[in-house]
């Protein structure tokens, strides 16, 4: 016999749709990681500092000297990126020491042949120009550690007028620190020259000191250090 056909499909309920199937999602392709680099700052900075250099230091050359404490003012353009300055600097510094008596060393002012020159500097001065790089490590995000070091040029100017002594018999190196060696030494005339002097001096500069942030764009550092003479100082800076 024929078997009986097979019974429709049940139709789905009215107002209910066909559940949806899953669609295969693909995950967003990763984003490329960015490097944002602080960029640089441009400022001036202008500078005043005491110089000065001790006898004692000239006396490792000489038998008597005189010694040096004059200032230096210089202004400056600083290329800043991140805590390292780049620090372009003029200079001007008077380098006059003290007029006195200057003895070579080794000598006795008392005996002929040997006798000092009394010195007088005359507006001896130096222009400069350096180029320094300084770092800088945070303390407090108002307060950095400074240091750094640089080379440039100087140029000297003024004179350093020379004139022979005689001295007496007798007259000791102590004698020498009276400006007059308590009459002992007097001019030889005609002996009054120019004493030779380098046009150019080679200029290293090595620092270090505190930064102070005091407002955003303004910065006050205090520096110690030897820009060819010993120093003391303060740099105020502004960048843009």
């Amino acid at each position: 016999p024929t078997p009986p056909p097979a019974p429709p499909p049940t139709p789905p309920p009215v107002g209910t749709a066909p559940a949806a199937q899953p669609e295969a999602t693909t995950p967003p392709p990763l984003e490329e990681e960015k490097t944002v680099e602080e960029p640089g700052a441009i400022g001036v900075a202008a500078r005043l500092r005491f110089i000065f250099l001790p006898s004692a230091i000239l006396n490792l050359f000489l038998e008597h000297s005189t010694s040096m404490s004059q200032y230096s003012v210089g202004a400056a353009f600083v290329r800043r990126k991140g805590n390292f300055d780049i620090e372009f600097a003029l200079e001007y510094a008077n380098v006059s020491p003290k007029d006195g008596f200057y003895l070579e060393k080794g000598n006795d002012p008392g005996q002929q042949g040997q006798y000092p020159d009394r010195i007088h500097f005359d507006n001896l001065s130096m222009i400069s120009a350096d180029a320094t790089f300084i770092w800088h490590a945070n303390i407090v995000p108002t307060v950095q550690i400074r240091y750094g070091a640089g080379i440039g040029i100087g140029f000297l100017l003024g004179n350093i007028v020379g004139t022979k002594q005689m001295c007496s018999a007798g007259t000791s190196v102590g004698d020498l620190d009276n400006p007059t060696a308590n009459g002992k030494c007097n001019d030889i005339p005609g002996t009054t020259t120019n004493k030779s002097k380098p046009p150019v001096v080679p200029i290293v500069h090595l620092l270090a000191g505190v930064r102070f942030k005091l407002i955003d764009q303004l910065s006050l550092n205090i520096e110690v250090g030897i820009r060819d003479l010993p120093f003391v100082g303060a740099n105020i800076g502004y960048f843009f």
